[in-house]
């Protein structure tokens, strides 16, 4: 059975709740509205009924408020490990007069403790990655939604977060962790340290919670994280008896706009996900809407009703309604995390909306009337290998580890350059003129072009060993370089075995070179 390392989790969480958002902080409700339960029923033929019930399951400090602003008819019940992150969140609650939810407190690798009713919404996000068995959980969700139920779920994605997991192995080797004040701090220091080409300052200063200091033990001291690779996160969603809806990542959060995007027909969601993921092309993490196996079955809707988010009679406040009759007049954008751009409705549109009128286009798909059919994750065999493990080193000259998990999507393909080329188009690099190559595959492959087709043409020569088997080619002059540099932060120290010293070389000071050389020792 995996560690369980929940009561870690929980004391981080008491130390640094999560997310560190102002009291006052408001959200319009023309942000929200595909966190709406109506309009998720709606694109998945259902009904979310008059007067739904919502569990957030990890509910954090900000959830409940967001989730209540949505769904103004909804009884919600907010449940969190942490006492310290519900006391935030119920006195956010309170100060913006909410009033449909309760919270409690449940430890969800404990079904002992889970409410003993059935949901039409459960919202699980960035909560699976910290439990010891995700799986079982899943089927303990499934148990309690409701035959017309949804799950909302959002899981750490494996090769597009690669680079925050290397910045939190790298804390761990220097004794950074999750609950002491000045560690947050210290990482950020030695971040700043690094050269403005190196791939891991530029992932830690653009990350949005890199500002404050709970964001930066939430991203990167987190004391018990993982990634999923689409096939996995299929697979156990499967396993617990899910399909796929829909799902929230972009670029594509239609399944069938996916499929046509990729050219590949005939597809199962579980390989498109993980193609995604091994091309870092998504701009979030995993971010899916899932149905029971065994649930009602998908219906088109031919009547409309009025989306919450566009009804006058909704207890929405006297600001959201002006903000709607001036959208009558203007037009409006609303920004999605299912289409490839923001919707823009014209004034006409946004009018049709408020009257109820029959929906066509745009409208019905913000209405949620374009339905999407549920679709099995996995409906052929795994396609995929394993991940490779990026401290397994190539004796002679071979991948740098900090790159490594590039070289999965390189060796994925017979023909990387039509592969390359049908992703160009599609992928947005995070490269710039600063990091011009190292954050996603295509950018690197661009240019670093010529070195990774001779190691294609000779990889499978290659003598792999752990990264504990193997000496950096002139290591002595390597490790005191590394010395030098962390003497000059504050509050660190050398560690005191060579392996350590050997990846944080590495990991700190190898970013220039995309391929390095090990010798035997």
């Amino acid at each position: 059975m995996p560690e369980n390392r929940v009561p870690l989790v929980k004391e981080q969480y008491e130390k640094f709740p999560y997310p560190k958002v102002p009291l006052l902080a408001k959200l319009h409700r023309d942000s929200l509205w595909q966190i709406n339960l109506d309009w998720m029923a709606r694109r998945l033929g259902r009904d979310a009924g008059p007067n739904p019930r919502i569990w957030i399951a990890g509910c954090g400090t900000f959830q409940p408020y967001s989730f209540a602003r949505a769904n103004p008819r909804a009884w919600i019940l907010a449940t969190d490990l942490s006492s310290e992150s519900l006391r935030q969140a119920e006195k956010r609650c309170r100060f913006h007069r909410i009033k449909n939810v309760e919270f409690s407190s449940i430890d969800l690798s404990d079904p002992r403790t889970y409410p003993n009713e059935k949901f039409d919404l459960i919202e699980c996000y960035g909560v699976l990655m910290s439990l010891p068995e995700p799986g079982k959980v899943l089927k303990e969700f499934a148990k309690r939604l409701k035959p017309n139920g949804i799950l909302r779920v959002m899981v750490y994605t494996h090769y597009g977060r690669q680079r925050i997991f290397q910045i939190q192995k790298l804390s761990k080797l220097l004794g950074l962790g999750p609950f002491e004040k000045s560690h947050p701090e210290i990482l950020q220091s030695l971040m700043a340290a690094l050269p403005e080409t190196h791939p891991l300052k530029s992932t830690f200063f653009d990350y949005p919670d890199s500002k404050n200091l709970p964001g930066i033990v939430d991203g990167f001291l987190h004391a018990s994280d993982q990634g999923f690779t689409g096939e996995a996160v299929s697979k156990i969603l499967d396993e617990a008896g899910f399909d796929l809806g829909f799902c929230y990542h972009r670029p594509w959060g239609d399944p069938e706009v996916m499929e046509k995007k990729l050219s590949r027909p005939g597809e199962d969601p579980a390989f498109w996900l993980h193609y995604l993921d091994l091309w870092q092309s998504l701009k979030s993490n995993f971010i899916l809407c899932v149905v029971p196996k065994n649930g009602l079955k998908t219906q088109e809707k031919k009547s409309t009703g009025k989306h919450p988010l566009f009804d006058l009679g909704e207890p929405v406040g006297i600001g959201h309604k002006l903000r709607l009759l001036k959208s009558g007049i203007l037009g409006t954008h609303l920004q999605s995390r299912t289409h490839e751009e923001a919707v823009k409705l014209s004034a006409k549109e946004v009018r049709a909306l408020i009257c109820g009128k029959a929906p066509t286009g745009k409208v019905s798909d913000v209405l949620g009337i374009k339905t999407v059919k549920p679709r099995p994750f996995l409906e052929k065999s795994p396609r995929f290998p394993m991940p490779s493990d990026s401290w397994m080193v190539e004796i002679g000259k071979g991948p740098n580890p900090l790159y490594r998990h590039l070289f999965d999507a390189y060796t994925f393909s017979e023909d990387l350059q039509r592969e390359w080329e049908k992703w160009k188009p599609h992928t947005r690099p995070l490269e710039d003129s600063d990091q011009p190559w190292g954050l996603t595959p295509a950018e690197t492959y661009e240019n670093q072009k010529e070195l990774i087709d001779e190691w294609l043409r000779t990889k499978g020569q290659r003598n792999l060993v752990p990264v504990s088997q193997a000496r950096l080619v002139g290591e002595e002059e390597k490790l005191e370089a590394l010395r030098v540099f962390l003497g000059k932060q504050k509050g660190l120290q050398m560690p005191a075995d060579r392996v350590s010293q050997r990846v944080l070389w590495v990991l700190l000071l190898s970013h220039l070179e995309l391929f390095l050389e090990f010798e035997a020792p």
